[in-house]
């Protein structure tokens, strides 16, 4: 009778042994089906977006002038456009300096615009990127222009009109679409939460 009731214990305890055994070396449930999240199309748009901006700020960040420049052609224009009516040793050092730093823009943006051409195109920012690509063709046509006249006040285009006469309402059309892009850029880096562009 006793072992009977050896027998019946150590079967048991096999069977216990075997059910631990199983347990232990189960797969975690659902272990082989896992897989690294997939981002959502709205994160992958977003990423996409925010790699757009960073090339695009660089971009910007190359073709602008830093306050003291813009500080120090304001006072240049004048002075080489004053130089080239009233001649003398000093106003032809200010007029070669406001020379040296047009040429320094025109060739700031004619890299920048080239450097728009070679930016990804994205439905997202389509918009901004045709904004700031004419913004850098129309800044460096007018800083061209602005060359022009410092050698010759009387320079005209070539439908024989006075490019002097014309500068001003350029320079306001291009404010204005400096304006708008900067518009359009603040919204967009609100929507896809982008930092705000810093010099």
């Amino acid at each position: 009778m006793g072992s009977v009731i050896m027998a019946s214990s150590l079967s048991r305890l096999a069977l216990v042994v075997v059910f631990v055994n199983l347990v232990l070396n189960l797969p975690a449930i659902g272990a082989e089906k896992t897989t690294s999240p997939q981002p959502s199309a709205q994160a992958q748009k977003g990423s996409k977006v925010a790699e757009w901006f960073v090339q695009y700020d660089r971009i910007r960040r190359q073709a602008q002038m830093s306050p003291q420049e813009k500080e120090r052609s304001g006072k240049l224009l004048t002075q080489g456009l004053a130089a080239s009516v009233f001649k003398s040793a000093d106003s032809e050092q200010e007029q070669l300096a406001a020379s040296t730093l047009l040429r320094s823009m025109v060739e700031r943006y004619k890299k920048a615009q080239a450097e728009m051409g070679q930016l990804p195109q994205i439905g997202e920012t389509k918009k901004l990127h045709q904004g700031y690509t004419q913004y850098f063709i129309n800044a460096a046509s007018l800083f061209g222009d602005y060359l022009k006249i410092q050698g010759n006040l009387f320079a005209t285009d070539s439908s024989g009109n006075s490019i002097l006469g014309q500068l001003q309402q350029r320079k306001a059309a291009l404010e204005s679409l400096d304006i708008t892009n900067k518009e359009l850029d603040a919204k967009l880096r609100t929507k896809f939460k982008i930092s705000p562009y810093a010099y």
